[in-house]
């Protein structure tokens, strides 16, 4: 771009990791090697402020203008000019973002406050496990969150209604042309759910609906939801997640996880020195956390036998 020259905006390219785009006052928008050899420079009439290469294609950019436009480029044409110029805004726009997760889908913000994701917005970024998520970050000292969610409303009741994954999750070259039609899901997001889907072949509609909500309606804060859906339709303990233990337990393993964890807080007893290191528990502790367990798991005698082998029995407890 040139000494003294302010540059807004650099991105890696997804799919080729050697290329990297940036945007500069200089009405220029760059494309360079890892090396610093230049690839391809592409020339605006303003100042180019952003710019986002296409998730599914390495050779397709983005970039947002000072003339109130957004161009599509292809690197690597001997023809510099724009695939295509995107109208619309009434002032300088910022930046652009692909879709992670709906190939064609492509969101700008602008200074003229009517882009839906928000006022004067100057930062956009999609969250990296919720492709549906779309931050934004204003002049007005906000930043606010966006729920993409509606575009892909069809392809989440063909999953929930059972339909092959087939039919909601295709290749870019099945969308129509049109990105708010409810064409197939092409992204890396559904991509990647495609190819679990394939991998782990769900025989049943509770192990499908796991993976489609995982992409669609991820859950916070209940890290094995779906096993206590296992759990309530008999399924055995063996096919459920190894964090089954750890989160939320249906009652009736409640007791048979207390009495294996406090069987393995007593094996601290074939130790000498208790589980050593600074800051760990002394045998003590952890025979005494053993026994709180037993007692939790209702299993008195055992709880009784360790509070008199820690010296701490009472008369009365002995006797019951």
């Amino acid at each position: 771009h040139g000494k003294g020259v302010c540059v807004f905006c650099v991105s890696w390219n997804q799919k080729d990791a050697r290329k990297i785009a940036s945007a500069g006052a200089d009405n220029n928008c760059m494309v360079h090697h890892a090396d610093g050899s230049l690839i391809q420079s592409f020339k605006h009439p303003g100042t180019v402020y952003g710019c986002d290469w296409n998730p599914s294609n390495e050779n397709i950019l983005a970039t947002a203008c000072e003339d109130k436009q957004v161009r599509v480029f292809y690197v690597g044409s001997s023809n510099s000019q724009p695939l295509k110029i995107l109208s619309g805004h009434t002032l300088k726009v910022f930046r652009v973002k692909w879709s992670l997760l709906k190939d064609g889908i492509l969101c700008s913000s602008s200074d003229d406050k009517l882009v839906s994701c928000g006022e004067t917005n100057y930062r956009l970024s999609c969250h990296p496990s919720r492709p549906f998520l779309l931050a934004s970050t204003s002049r007005d000292s906000t930043v606010r969150l966006w729920s993409l969610l509606p575009l892909a409303s069809i392809q989440f009741w063909k999953a929930l209604s059972g339909k092959p994954v087939s039919d909601f999750i295709g290749l870019p070259a099945e969308s129509t042309k049109d990105p708010l039609s409810p064409g197939p899901l092409c992204g890396i997001a559904s991509k990647q759910l495609k190819d679990n889907f394939l991998k782990q072949k769900p025989k049943d509609m509770i192990s499908a609906l796991q993976l489609y909500t995982e992409l669609f309606v991820p859950l916070n804060g209940v890290t094995n939801m779906w096993d206590l859906v296992k759990v309530v339709n008999n399924w055995d303990v063996a096919q459920l997640s190894p964090q089954y233990k750890h989160g939320i337990v249906h009652k009736k393993h409640l007791t048979k996880f207390k009495i294996s964890e406090a069987q393995e807080l007593e094996l601290i007893k074939m130790t000498r020195y208790g589980t050593g290191g600074v800051g760990a528990k002394s045998k003590e502790d952890c025979l005494l956390e053993a026994a709180n367990k037993h007692l939790l798991a209702g299993n008195l005698q055992h709880y009784c036998e360790l509070k008199i082998e820690l010296g701490e029995a009472r008369k009365d407890l002995i006797s019951v």
